[in-house]
């Protein structure tokens, strides 16, 4: 059997699980709005770069990421741009052939190649798609790229193919979204829309600081897209789950179920403690909570649904009896709930989502509130301030009476979040 073969039997029929979600409204993006925003690099500071986000040093600055908002333009004009692209200024964390880049445009001038390496934006779960195919053949053929065929595919040219399996499912997802997509601001309209939320709520304090704006590579590349500040603190994962434990601040606690209410409102289901860092104390206490990856494709969603688990398997913080299913919620969190108005969350939501969207979101905050209130019928000692959290509220949390909290996933996960 050949690669196109394998490759068409492998596939199958191309799906997505974007065909289920909304279909956002355009942002209204017009990036002369931001021409005096504008971070200079040399390609030299640029660190890693995959899922077109770029990690990198800025001249007198810490860390900061920024995340692409391309121009749509026709297919194939767009992909040999970002191979382009990469082959200029992103090498990911290898240095590629001298003839590498030759190799493949000359492979994606064939039509059919240009078909299967199409493909790769086709399936979004990462378990069943197109890179891991071809991860796991000898032949790159099977996306498409012919003259590697003589190769096990090296850890450099993986990097490449996720890189645009990543770019082609951005380009998928911009499609459905919009008739006439100037640039694409799928991941934009989520991420800032979070933001959003999490300033009603008196948590913006939880997440990097995020704005538009363009950066310039080396004077040679200007790319229009958002940039996300460094989160700070440390990644828990770093320590081993007893660390994590005797690290584990009733702040902290505190902040975790704050964060889950906050993500429960945005239908967003990938903070597992991998996409987020602890603050420490001046004793080395977790005391707080920075989240990022706060663009997770299926937040936001227009789905009519109440209970969902996270990415990690995290449960659902109401349960199926209509109750909050955690020990403790902050009583000043539960008030700014209760307060928040329909208007408010339109008017500061309006920008980035469709109305059908914002429905959505008042409608889990409807339900959050109902639940909340359930709770403290049967329980009136559920609301408690910031001078109730202590290390038997903690003890409680992951005791596991509450399946897998974020806490408890924190405490007991490995160090891949698992």
């Amino acid at each position: 059997m050949n690669a196109i073969d394998l490759a068409k039997k492998t596939y199958g029929k191309i799906s997505s699980v974007f065909e289920k979600l909304n279909k956002p409204r355009l942002m209204e993006i017009n990036p002369a709005d931001y021409r005096d925003k504008c971070f200079c690099t040399d390609n030299g500071s640029i660190k890693y770069i995959i899922s077109s986000t770029i990690t990198m040093e800025i001249k007198g600055e810490s860390n900061k990421y920024f995340r692409q908002c391309e121009e749509h333009l026709p297919i194939k004009e767009y992909v040999y741009d970002f191979v382009n692209f990469y082959y200029d200024f992103v090498r990911g964390q290898y240095e590629p052939d001298e003839d590498e880049r030759e190799k493949v445009l000359k492979s994606l001038k064939k039509e059919e190649n240009l078909r299967l390496f199409l493909n790769m934006g086709g399936v979004y779960n990462p378990k069943d798609n197109a890179y891991k195919v071809f991860r796991n053949s000898e032949s790159p053929a099977l996306v498409g790229l012919e003259g590697f065929e003589d190769i096990k595919p090296c850890e450099g040219l993986l990097y490449f193919v996720r890189f645009s399996s990543c770019k082609l499912g951005f380009y998928r997802e911009n499609k459905r979204a919009f008739k006439s997509p100037a640039y694409h601001s799928f991941y934009a309209s989520k991420n800032f829309a979070y933001q959003a939320m999490g300033k009603l709520l008196g948590l913006h304090d939880y997440i990097p600081k995020c704005e538009f704006c363009f950066l310039n590579i080396d004077n040679k590349k200007e790319i229009f897209g958002y940039m996300m500040e460094d989160a700070g603190g440390v990644s828990a994962l770093e320590f081993t789950p007893e660390e994590r434990l005797k690290k584990v601040s009733p702040k902290l606690q505190k902040e975790l179920i704050n964060l889950n209410i906050l993500d429960y409102l945005c239908g967003m289901v990938d903070h597992s403690p991998g996409n987020y860092n602890a603050l420490t104390d001046e004793n080395g206490m977790f005391s707080g909570v920075r989240c990022f990856d706060n663009n997770e494709p299926a937040s936001f969603s227009t789905e009519k649904c109440f209970s969902f688990e996270g990415n990690r398997g995290e449960s659902c913080i109401v349960s199926a009896n209509g109750v909050i299913n955690r020990p403790y919620l902050d009583d000043y969190l539960a008030k700014k709930l209760k307060a928040l108005k329909k208007q408010d969350i339109y008017n500061a939501l309006k920008k980035y989502l469709s109305k059908r969207q914002i429905r959505r979101v008042w409608q889990r905050k409807e339900y959050l509130n109902a639940a909340i209130e359930k709770t403290v019928s049967k329980r009136p000692e559920f609301l408690i301030g910031d001078e109730k959290w202590s290390r038997d509220t903690i003890q409680d949390e992951i005791s596991g009476k509450y399946q897998k909290t974020y806490l408890l996933h924190l405490v007991s996960c490995d160090k891949f979040g698992r």
